[in-house]
């Protein structure tokens, strides 16, 4: 036992595939297999990131134990010099590409200008139009200042089940600011249609919805009940009763060329993928992370949506309601960013 677990060949090896066994469960029955693998730690520096663009953090896992596996056998003699020097040449081009593909990839800011407001806070208010938030009133009238085109709440903002039709009637009870109905001001709500309620994120402008998009990946618990066991695990009136959104068409406004997901979707690389060709070049996600107190949940998140710029080559915005807030460009760098629990905003590109 001591002579398999001894320090170095523990950390090289074992450690790594034990981890990614234990995290299977999670991957397979909550976010799918392209989320909570080992392969998440390589996605910090560039030139390793867009290794990610070659098969999402599945392929910076396998990189990782590759690497991990060569210098196991190296340490422990186990490998020939043959099996050296091919292993050695497969790491180079690796390296090469990501290196290459870092220099390569990058595509000049968008001609609109985006303000993504982040409130710092959980506790925020629900209720009347969006611009008398008190949690936002100030950032509203700072975007405004600078001459935002969109502006963009993050997470659900309004808790009320609406309709298209009565939210295009009563569009000023959403926004009340002449000045600020004359913007593309996306935010999140409750949508009924066809008697279905969805989680929808929506654009409005001059009283009229521009884009609307469905959560199309749920959130088990909180947005509806699981079916078989795991869905008996707690009182029936505990879940959500939410539907996902079957919509076919990649783009949220496409007037303006904005695609969006919502929240956790983020850990999703098929939707990242979906449509990605026929939407703009900008993809927009709004969502919360306040249910985790863990610093390390807030930095994994953030990590996953520079995955998500890397593997589409489209520049991201993230609205997230206490942090972390961010535009990140086509190769995945980090532009700007509100750091967690902080008031503020960003405009982008800045006036």
């Amino acid at each position: 036992f001591r002579k398999y677990f001894s320090a170095i060949p523990f950390y090289l090896f074992v450690f790594p595939v034990v981890w990614l066994a234990l995290a299977a469960p999670v991957r397979v029955f909550v976010f799918g297999m392209d989320v909570v693998t080992a392969g998440a730690i390589l996605i910090t520096p560039t030139w390793l990131r867009q290794l990610g663009a070659l098969g999402g953090v599945s392929a910076l896992s396998l990189f990782l134990f590759f690497v991990n596996a060569v210098l196991f056998l190296l340490l422990t003699k186990k490998i020939s010099r043959h099996g050296a020097f091919y292993a050695a040449v497969i790491v180079v081009c690796l390296v090469g590409y990501g290196v290459w593909a870092a220099a390569s990839f990058s595509l000049p800011p968008p001609a609109l200008r985006v303000a993504l407001l982040q409130g710092g806070t959980p506790d925020e208010s629900n209720e009347g139009p969006l611009d008398a938030d008190p949690y936002y009133r100030d950032l509203v009238q700072e975007a405004l200042r600078q001459n935002a085109d969109v502006i963009v709440f993050p997470g659900q903002r309004n808790m009320r089940v609406v309709t298209p039709e009565k939210l295009a009637q009563e569009n000023t009870s959403f926004i009340e600011a002449p000045e600020l109905q004359k913007r593309v001001v996306v935010f999140g709500a409750p949508m009924r249609i066809n008697g279905l309620v969805y989680s929808a994120l929506v654009a409005i402008q001059n009283g009229e919805i521009a884009g609307m998009y469905h959560k199309r990946k749920l959130m088990f618990v909180s947005e509806y009940r699981p079916r078989g066991p795991l869905g008996s695990v707690f009182p029936q009136d505990v879940y959500g009763r939410l539907s996902p959104g079957m919509g076919e068409d990649g783009s949220f406004i496409p007037a303006l060329g904005i695609d969006a997901r919502i929240c956790n979707e983020e850990l999703y690389q098929s939707l990242a993928l979906k449509d990605a060709e026929k939407a703009g070049r900008i993809l927009l996600y709004s969502g919360s992370d306040a249910a985790f107190a863990n610093e390390a949940v807030f930095r994994f998140t953030l990590r996953m949506v520079q995955l998500r710029a890397v593997q589409t080559r489209k520049w991201l915005f993230r609205a997230n309601r206490t942090g972390i807030s961010a535009i990140i460009n086509p190769r995945g760098d980090i532009v700007a960013q509100l750091p967690k629990g902080a008031h503020g905003l960003i405009v982008f590109p800045a006036p």
